[in-house]
């Protein structure tokens, strides 16, 4: 026979929910891998994290300035360049929540970190 503790802490396990974490790039094998998680936990009670890491735009200079005012306007150049970049991932990023919501029960968040 169980005692109250032992029927408390399966009771306490049966409320553990999962958690995923799905790396998300737009590639095909990011597609199957979404596909999967909307057919295999249809309508489970399940918390997704959907993360994508980004270029930063800054990665691919590779020349020094010489000149500060250059150099500022690279910075310049670059920061928005990153800016457009987080905001086209965000917009991506949400739309692909917004299906996963559709299919799972539980939270799906989303993440995204310049590497």
């Amino acid at each position: 026979m169980f005692n109250q503790t032992q029927l408390e802490e399966r009771q306490e396990i049966s409320k553990v929910i999962p958690h995923v974490l799905l790396c998300y790039d737009g590639s095909p094998s990011s597609y199957r891998a979404l596909a999967y998680l909307k057919q295999v936990f249809y309508q489970t009670e399940l918390n997704i994290t959907v993360l994508k890491l980004i270029e930063h735009p800054d990665k691919t200079s590779s020349q020094w300035e010489t000149s500060l005012m250059k150099k500022f306007k690279r910075e310049d150049e670059i920061e928005k360049k990153a800016r457009e970049v987080f905001f086209n991932t965000e917009k991506e990023l949400k739309n692909v929540v917004s299906s996963l919501e559709k299919y799972v029960r539980g939270k799906v968040f989303l993440r995204f970190n310049f590497g």
